[in-house]
């Protein structure tokens, strides 16, 4: 009746999924994801410092999403967000001084 993504506790009526493979599976992509963040924020800091050192003042302003003893894991979207800013000020700057 029960399909193999589910298993049965020894309490009658309770249902459990399988989480072996979904665990590994979901960190993988976490880190993936982390990974392919930090290069983008990587590439961006890069072209700033090498194209646009006058820049370089304002990423001081930017909090950075470094993890902390309450938050010990930087989240995708703290790393999204801080992204988005440094692509922002470049962006911007770009189209004020072309």
């Amino acid at each position: 009746m029960y399909n193999n993504t589910t298993t049965i506790n020894q309490e009658p009526n309770k249902i459990q999924p399988v989480c072996q493979g979904q665990d590994l599976n979901r960190n993988m992509v976490y880190e993936h994801l982390e990974n392919y963040l930090n290069s983008k924020i990587l590439k961006i800091t890069m072209v700033i410092k090498n194209q646009y050192p006058e820049l370089l003042e304002f990423l001081n302003e930017i909090p950075l999403p470094i993890p902390t003893e309450n938050n010990p894991k930087t989240t995708l979207n703290n790393l999204k967000k801080y992204g988005e800013s440094l692509n922002s000020i470049l962006t911007k700057y770009k189209l004020e001084h072309s």
